[in-house]
C-alpha cells in the first residue's frame, strides 16, 4: 500500500531537479515581490530594504534580514507623496547568467495608479510615486541595466513599470533582450509636465548575436502601459548568419514631449532602429513622437541589407522632425508580403517619409519595395522622398530604378469642387497590366506658387485603376465620398499617389511619391438655357428645365434669394420647382444656382405675366362722332385668373392705317393705403399731352382730342384680392384734326413686368366732318 506513495514522492523530487528555466517564466505576482521600504541608496543592515539591496537579493538569491527572498521588486515606502531615491552610484546589473530580476513595479507603491486615457486620447493621467534621481551617476551611465541573456539558451524576461527616472545622462533603461517597459515617466518630473535634465536617450537596446530569439515591448494597446519618454529610443540589432529573430513592439507611447507639450529641438524623441534582420518582426504603432521621427538604417557594413520580414509602422503621430519616417540605406525583403507604413500623421517636417539607398555597394532586388499609403503629411516640404531628394517626375513605362523602383505617381490634369464634393482627372503611366490603388489627398497649406511641392494633409479616398497593355490608363475621373468628419473647408489643392505591384509576378506592393499639388478650382456654374422664362400668373407649380453646367448633387437654387427645390439629373441638366405661391401675381423674379462653396451661376429673369388678353368690352362698341362732340366711353377689362391690378398700363387707341388718332392711357398705381393711378392723353406721335387723376375738375388738351378728367374714373368690380375686373369711364371729345377718319378701337396692355400684349379690337368708331358750323369745345366745369 506504500509503494504508490513512494513513486509519487520520487516523481516530485525529479521535477525539482529539472531546470525551471525550461518553462516560460510568468509575470511575478505581488506575493513574490521583494518590497522596497526605504528611499536610501545603501546596503547596510538597518532593517529597511533599499532598491540596491533588493536588486542584489534578486540577482544573487541571497535574502537578508532587510530584504526577504523574491523574484521581483515592489515598493511600500512609508509616508505620502512621491518617494525620490537619489542614486549615489550605478545600480547593480539586473541579471546574471543564472538569476534575474523579473519585475520592477512602481505601481505597487501606495497612491500610484496607471494611465487610463485611451488610444484616441492624448496625454497621460498616470500617478507615479517612485522616482529615481540619477544626478550623481557618472556621465553616460545607464540607470537600470539588464542583459536578458541568461545562459544564451534560456534568456530572462524583465518588466519595468511605474517608475519616474530623470537627471540621467546615459540611457534610463538599457538592455539586450526580453524586456517589457510599460507605464513609466522617463526624463520628466513626477507630474510628467516638466522636463528634468537634458538626457538624450530614454531606452537603449542592443541585441547580441548569440540569442536565437529576442522580444522587446515598449508600451502596448493597453492604456495602463503608455510610457512618457522625453529622449530617444535606440535599438541596435547586430547582424549574423544564424537566422536569429527579434519581435519588437513599440505602441501607444508619448516620445519626446512632456504632458505640458514641451518639445526640445536638441533633446527630442525618436525611434532609431539600426540593422534589423530579415527574420525580425517589427511593429511601431499609435505612438505620439515629437522632436524626432522613426529611422531604420543600416550601419552593418554588409553588402546587402533587408528590412524586417514583417514591418508595420501605422497610426503614429509624428511632429517637429526633420524627417518623419526614414528608411536609410536598406532594401526590402523579397519574401515579405503585407508589411506597411500607413495611416501615420506627420507634421512640421521637411520630409514626411524618406526612402533612400545611399551606399553604392547595396544591390536591391528588382521590383521590390514597400507600401506607404494613406499617410497624412501636414506642413511638409515634400510628402514622400524616394531617392536623394526632390520629386521624381514620372517616366513613360516606368522603367527607372531606385527605392520602390521609383514608382510613378499619377499625373493630375484637373481638380474641381463645389464645396462639398471633389472631382479630379488623372492619368497613370506605369508597368503594363498593373493594378494600382490611388490615394487622393486634400491640402490646405501646399505652396502653389511653385507647383513642385507635394503634401498629403487630408486623406479623401482610395480608388483602384488598371493600366493597359502599354502601361497607361485612360483619363480617369474620381469623385470621392468624403470620410465621416472630413470637410473641404479651406482646402486649396489636391495631390495623389499610387501603390501597386510593378509586375504581375511581384509579391510586394510598392508606393510612389506624392504628386505635386494641383490647385483646387470651383466647378464652373452656368445656366445656358431655362424653360419657360415666362409663366402665366395664377398657374400651379412649374418645373423649370435648366441646362448648363457643372451641376452636382449639391447644387441648390434660389428665387430672389429664397431656396427652391431642385432635381439634378446630370452634370448638365436639372429642374427647379417654383411653387404656386411664386406664380400668384404678375412679377419679375431672379433665378440663380449655387454650390456649397459659394460659387454662383449667372442670373436668369423669370417673368410671371398676365394671360394672353383678358376680356375687354367697350360701350358703345360703335359710334359716330363729330369734332368737339364730347362723348363717354366705358371700357371693362377682366383678368381670367388673377387680380386686375396686375396691370401697369391700359391704352385705348382709336387708330386706322395712318396710325393712332386719339390715344388714351390708364396707369394703375395703387398700394394698400395710397391710390396714385392716373389717366393720360397722348398725341398721335406718342408724346404725352397731359396727365391727371380721375375726378379732377380740369381738362387736358391734346393735338387730336380733349380729355375731361372730372368725368373720367376707374372702379374695380369687387373686394381685393379677388377683384378681377376694372371699369374705366372716359369722357373725351375729338378735334377737327381727326375728322373724316374711320377708327378701330384697340386695347393695349402692359403688366408690371413690362410685358406688353395687344391690340385687342373691341369696337369701331367714326369721326365725321361736322354738319353745322364748327364751334370750339365748351370746357366743362
Amino acid at each position: 500500500m506504500k509503494r504508490p506513495f513512494a513513486i509519487l514522492l520520487l516523481s516530485l523530487c525529479l521535477l525539482l531537479l529539472l531546470d525551471s528555466r525550461a518553462l516560460p517564466a510568468p509575470l511575478a505576482t505581488p506575493d513574490a515581490l521583494i518590497l522596497v521600504t526605504s528611499v536610501a541608496d545603501t546596503t547596510v543592515a538597518d532593517g529597511a530594504c533599499t532598491l540596491r539591496e533588493a536588486i542584489l537579493v534578486n540577482v544573487n538569491q541571497r535574502p537578508n534580514n532587510d530584504c526577504p527572498a523574491g523574484t521581483g521588486i515592489g515598493f511600500n515606502v512609508p509616508g505620502t507623496g512621491v518617494k525620490k531615491i537619489v542614486l549615489s552610484a550605478p545600480l547593480p546589473l539586473l541579471d546574471s547568467i543564472t538569476h534575474s530580476v523579473t519585475l520592477i513595479d512602481g505601481y505597487t507603491q501606495p497612491g500610484s495608479r496607471p494611465n487610463s486615457l485611451g488610444l484616441g486620447e492624448p496625454g497621460s493621467d498616470a500617478r507615479l510615486m517612485i522616482e529615481l534621481d540619477a544626478s550623481n551617476l557618472p556621465y553616460d551611465t545607464p540607470v537600470l541595466r539588464s542583459t536578458g541573456l541568461g545562459d544564451g539558451a534560456f534568456p530572462f524576461p524583465l518588466t519595468i513599470r511605474g517608475l519616474i527616472i530623470n537627471h540621467h545622462t546615459g540611457p534610463a533603461i538599457m538592455g539586450n533582450c526580453n524586456l517589457t517597459i510599460n507605464g513609466n515617466f522617463i526624463g520628466t518630473d513626477a507630474t510628467g509636465e516638466r522636463r528634468v535634465g537634458e538626457s538624450t536617450q530614454a531606452i537603449f537596446i542592443e541585441r547580441p548575436d548569440e540569442v536565437p530569439s529576442c522580444r522587446l515591448q515598449i508600451g502596448s494597446s493597453s492604456a495602463a502601459d503608455r510610457n512618457l519618454l522625453t529622449g530617444f529610443v535606440n535599438l541596435v540589432y547586430t547582424r549574423d548568419n544564424r537566422g536569429n529573430s527579434a519581435t519588437t513592439l513599440i505602441e501607444n507611447n508619448l516620445i519626446g514631449i512632456s504632458l505640458a507639450k514641451q518639445i526640445s529641438t536638441t533633446v527630442g524623441g525618436a525611434i532609431n532602429l539600426v540593422t534589423p534582420q530579415t527574420t525580425d518582426v517589427l511593429t511601431i504603432r499609435r505612438n505620439q513622437i515629437a522632436g524626432g521621427g522613426i529611422r531604420l538604417s543600416d550601419l552593418s557594413g554588409a553588402s546587402r541589407f533587408h528590412l524586417p520580414a514583417d514591418l508595420t509602422i501605422i497610426q503614429n503621430i509624428i511632429t517637429d522632425s526633420e524627417v518623419g519616417i526614414e528608411l536609410d540605406g536598406i532594401c526590402p525583403t523579397i519574401s515579405r508580403i503585407g508589411s506597411q507604413i500607413s495611416d501615420n500623421l506627420i507634421s512640421n517636417s521637411d520630409i514626411g517619409i524618406s526612402y533612400q539607398i545611399l551606399r553604392n555597394d547595396i544591390a536591391c532586388p528588382a521590383n521590390i519595395g514597400i507600401a506607404m499609403n494613406r499617410n497624412r503629411m501636414v506642413n511638409t516640404i515634400q510628402a514622400i522622398n524616394l531617392g536623394n531628394g526632390g520629386v521624381n517626375a514620372p517616366d513613360i513605362l516606368d522603367l527607372d530604378s531606385g527605392p520602390n523602383g521609383l514608382q510613378n505617381y499619377p499625373t493630375l490634369t484637373a481638380a474641381q469642387t463645389d464645396g462639398s464634393k471633389i472631382q479630379i482627372d488623372m492619368r497613370l503611366y506605369s508597368r503594363a497590366q498593373g493594378s494600382y490603388t490611388i490615394d487622393l489627398f486634400g491640402n490646405r497649406g501646399c505652396d502653389l506658387t511653385t507647383g513642385l511641392v507635394s503634401a498629403a494633409e487630408v486623406f479623401l479616398m482610395s480608388s483602384t485603376v488598371t493600366t493597359n497593355s502599354v502601361g497607361q490608363t485612360s483619363l480617369v475621373s474620381l469623385s470621392p465620398t468624403l470620410p465621416t468628419g472630413v470637410s473641404l473647408a479651406g482646402l486649396n489643392s489636391v495631390s495623389v499617389m499610387a501603390t501597386g505591384k510593378q509586375l504581375a509576378t511581384d509579391t510586394q506592393l510598392v508606393s510612389s511619391e506624392v504628386s505635386p499639388c494641383l490647385p483646387l478650382r470651383p466647378y464652373p456654374l452656368q445656366m445656358s438655357s431655362v424653360s419657360p422664362t415666362s409663366i402665366v400668373a395664377g398657374s400651379s407649380s412649374v418645373n423649370l428645365a435648366v441646362r448648363g453646367g457643372t451641376f452636382t448633387a449639391n447644387t441648390t437654387a434660389t428665387l430672389d434669394g429664397n431656396a427652391r427645390s431642385v432635381s439634378v439629373q446630370s452634370a448638365t441638366t436639372m429642374a427647379v420647382t417654383l411653387p404656386a405661391s411664386d406664380l400668384a401675381t404678375r412679377a419679375t423674379h431672379t433665378l440663380q444656382l449655387r454650390h456649397p462653396n459659394g460659387t454662383q451661376s449667372n442670373p436668369v429673369t423669370i417673368h410671371v405675366v398676365s394671360p394672353t388678353v383678358g376680356v375687354s368690352q367697350v360701350t358703345p362698341p360703335q359710334a359716330i362722332l363729330e369734332p368737339a362732340m364730347a362723348t363717354t366711353l366705358v371700357l371693362t377689362w377682366t383678368h381670367p385668373t388673377a387680380n386686375w391690378r396686375l396691370l401697369d398700363t391700359l391704352d385705348l387707341k382709336l387708330e386706322d392705317g395712318d396710325g393712332p388718332g386719339i390715344w388714351l392711357r390708364f396707369h394703375e398705381a395703387r398700394t394698400a393705403t395710397v391710390d396714385e393711378s392716373t389717366f393720360s392723353l397722348l398725341n398721335p406721335d406718342g408724346t404725352v399731352a397731359g396727365t391727371g387723376r380721375g375726378g379732377e375738375a380740369r381738362v387736358i388738351e391734346g393735338e387730336s382730342a380733349t380729355l375731361f378728367l372730372a368725368e373720367t374714373r376707374f372702379q374695380g368690380s369687387g373686394p381685393d384680392p379677388e377683384d378681377k375686373s376694372v371699369t374705366l369711364t372716359l369722357r373725351f371729345a375729338p378735334k377737327v384734326t381727326v375728322a373724316g377718319r374711320d377708327f378701330m378701337l384697340g386695347v393695349y396692355l402692359k403688366d408690371d413686368n413690362g410685358v406688353s400684349e395687344g391690340p385687342q379690337i373691341v369696337g369701331q368708331w367714326q369721326v365725321v366732318w361736322p354738319t353745322s358750323t364748327y364751334l370750339p369745345v365748351v370746357r366743362q366745369e
